[in-house]
């Protein structure tokens, strides 16, 4: 790697390092040097200390067990980092703990060997060292293994630490693995491939960020939870696969993948964070599914290929820089269930077009900000009609069909047009009744006449029917029951009002 890329990653580093954690405090604030070592008393009465700093130059460095009449217990954080002469280290069986940090960034460290005694292994403690190869740990400590020296807790769940220098190019993460930790794989530079198991549920904050040449990482269905930037500044990354029954992308995940083309987010997603996709230079096309409601800012800002955006009709609210600087965007559908944008959505982009409904914040957002708008067609408001063209037909029936399977996650509106039985879900029960319907045996809800819509007519006979001036059929009678409660009440009379006023507009649009 070159050297400005490894200075990018060293920055990113102390900003982890400074804003992310905190220092340890002690309650025996005493410091003091003994030869190279700098130390800090931690206990009076037990005459314990810790490692606080080195200043030699020893390339085989063994860790003192006993300094001025003090147990060293722990090295601090911070201790050894960016020490570039040290190539192997030896700690004593007294060490206990290991501090944030401890040994982060050294360059020339070849490998590490963890006594029985060490229990307690902070974050970031061998994180950024490039020639380290390998963690070794004795059979005899009670915590912590290695695999193939790679540093895992003893139970074989979480995966502390992979040594950056490791020279394989693909890893597959054993399988009872439930957690990857936080930077367990910071600034891997060789990785090319990762493989998790079926067993990983967590993806720690920053675990893979800034492996510069990791290309693909396989996630397989039982991830819950991906941290904050656990993917950031992978630049050789090229595709991602996020499985089914993560909930969210979180801050920066993928912030700065450069070289990111396509992403597939699953239907059990809802919430995108901020900057989750931002500077993805190479990102053309982004489709949230129909579970996603919530998109923070700046998710997709940077995005300067990004020619395609399909944004689901749960999301309420597109926040500032959303798509900011994202010239290749020059058209964009927003749903009417988009009620707020912010006026920076779109900033530093230039000739969009924006498609919506009349009367929407899409609307309203175009012409405050000199923007083209495009009138989308409504809803027709007939029953099953899925692609909207004005009727329900074998078209709809095999989109009701492929939404009944699971084939298809639906839309908001979709599922309202689709679930003739009001369940609230689109079912075979649906797809039955919409079977029926095509083939002569029922009418739609609504449809009182069985003409194939709803409009005014099937108004005026509900309305005749309700005030006791007229009767219904048996086929009729299903039809008006639009909630399907078991009675024809104002309620059924209230939605099919709407129903019909959606389809005069509809006809409406299509003759303006």
């Amino acid at each position: 790697m070159s050297k400005m890329c490894a200075r990018k990653a060293f920055c990113i580093l102390l900003v982890a390092l400074l804003m992310g954690l905190s220092l340890p405090f002690t309650a025996f604030p005493v410091f003091a040097q003994d030869s190279a070592f700098s130390y800090s008393v931690l206990s009076e009465d037990e005459k314990t200390a810790e490692i606080t700093g080195y200043e030699g130059t020893d390339a085989q460095l063994e860790i003192p067990s006993e300094i001025d009449g003090y147990k060293v217990v722990r090295i601090g954080a911070y201790a050894f980092i960016e020490n570039n002469t040290m190539e192997s280290v030896s700690l004593p069986e007294t060490i206990e703990e290991i501090g944030e940090g401890a040994f982060g960034m050294c360059g020339k460290l070849v490998s590490i060997a963890l006594p029985s005694s060490v229990t307690v292994i902070e974050p970031l403690a061998f994180a950024g060292c490039a020639a380290l190869t390998k963690i070794e740990v004795s059979r005899r400590n009670p915590a912590y293994t290695a695999r193939d020296g790679v540093l895992v807790t003893k139970s074989g769940t979480r995966l502390i630490a992979y040594p950056a220098g490791k020279t394989d190019t693909t890893y597959s993460v054993p399988k009872g693995v439930s957690e990857i930790a936080e930077f367990a794989f910071f600034y891997c530079t060789n990785l090319q491939e990762v493989a998790l198991p079926q067993s990983v549920k967590t993806i720690g904050f920053s675990a893979f960020q800034s492996c510069a040449c990791l290309q693909k990482i396989t996630m397989q269905y039982g991830l819950e939870t991906i941290g904050e930037y656990a993917f950031s500044e992978c630049t050789a990354l090229t595709d991602i696969t996020i499985p089914f029954g993560v909930t969210s992308v979180e801050n920066s995940t993928f912030e700065g993948c450069t070289g990111l083309e396509t992403v597939s987010l699953p239907n059990s997603l809802v919430s995108i964070g901020e900057y989750a996709f931002a500077s993805c230079l190479a990102l053309t096309r982004i489709r949230l599914p129909n579970s996603v409601s919530t998109v923070g800012r700046s998710a997709f800002s940077g995005c300067s290929s990004l020619s395609e955006v399909y944004i689901s009709d749960r999301v309420t609210a597109i926040e500032a820089y959303t798509f900011s600087s994202t010239d290749a965007l020059k058209e964009i559908t927003i749903p009417s269930s988009v009620t707020t944008i912010d006026d920076f959505a779109f900033a530093y982009s230039v000739n969009k077009t924006i498609y919506g409904y009349k009367g929407s914040a899409a609307e309203t957002f175009a012409v405050k900000n000199g923007l083209t708008f495009v009138a989308l067609t409504p809803p027709s408001g007939v029953s099953a009609d899925l692609n909207n063209d004005g009727s329900s037909d074998l078209t709809d029936y095999a989109m009701l069909t492929s939404i009944a399977i699971g084939a298809i996650f639906p839309t908001v509106s979709e599922t309202a047009i689709g679930d003739l039985n009001a369940d609230t879900v689109i079912d075979f029960f649906d797809v039955s009744l919409l079977n029926l319907v095509l083939n002569g045996y029922c009418n739609l809800p609504g449809d009182l006449d069985g003409n194939g819509v709803s409009d005014t007519a099937d108004v005026t006979l509900l309305t005749a029917y309700l005030s006791g001036n007229s009767t219904l059929s048996e086929i009729q009678k299903m039809a008006a029951d639009l909630n399907r409660d078991g009675a024809i009440t104002d309620a059924d009379a209230d939605l099919l009002s709407k129903k019909a006023e959606a389809y005069q507009n509809y006809q409406d649009s299509l003759t303006a």
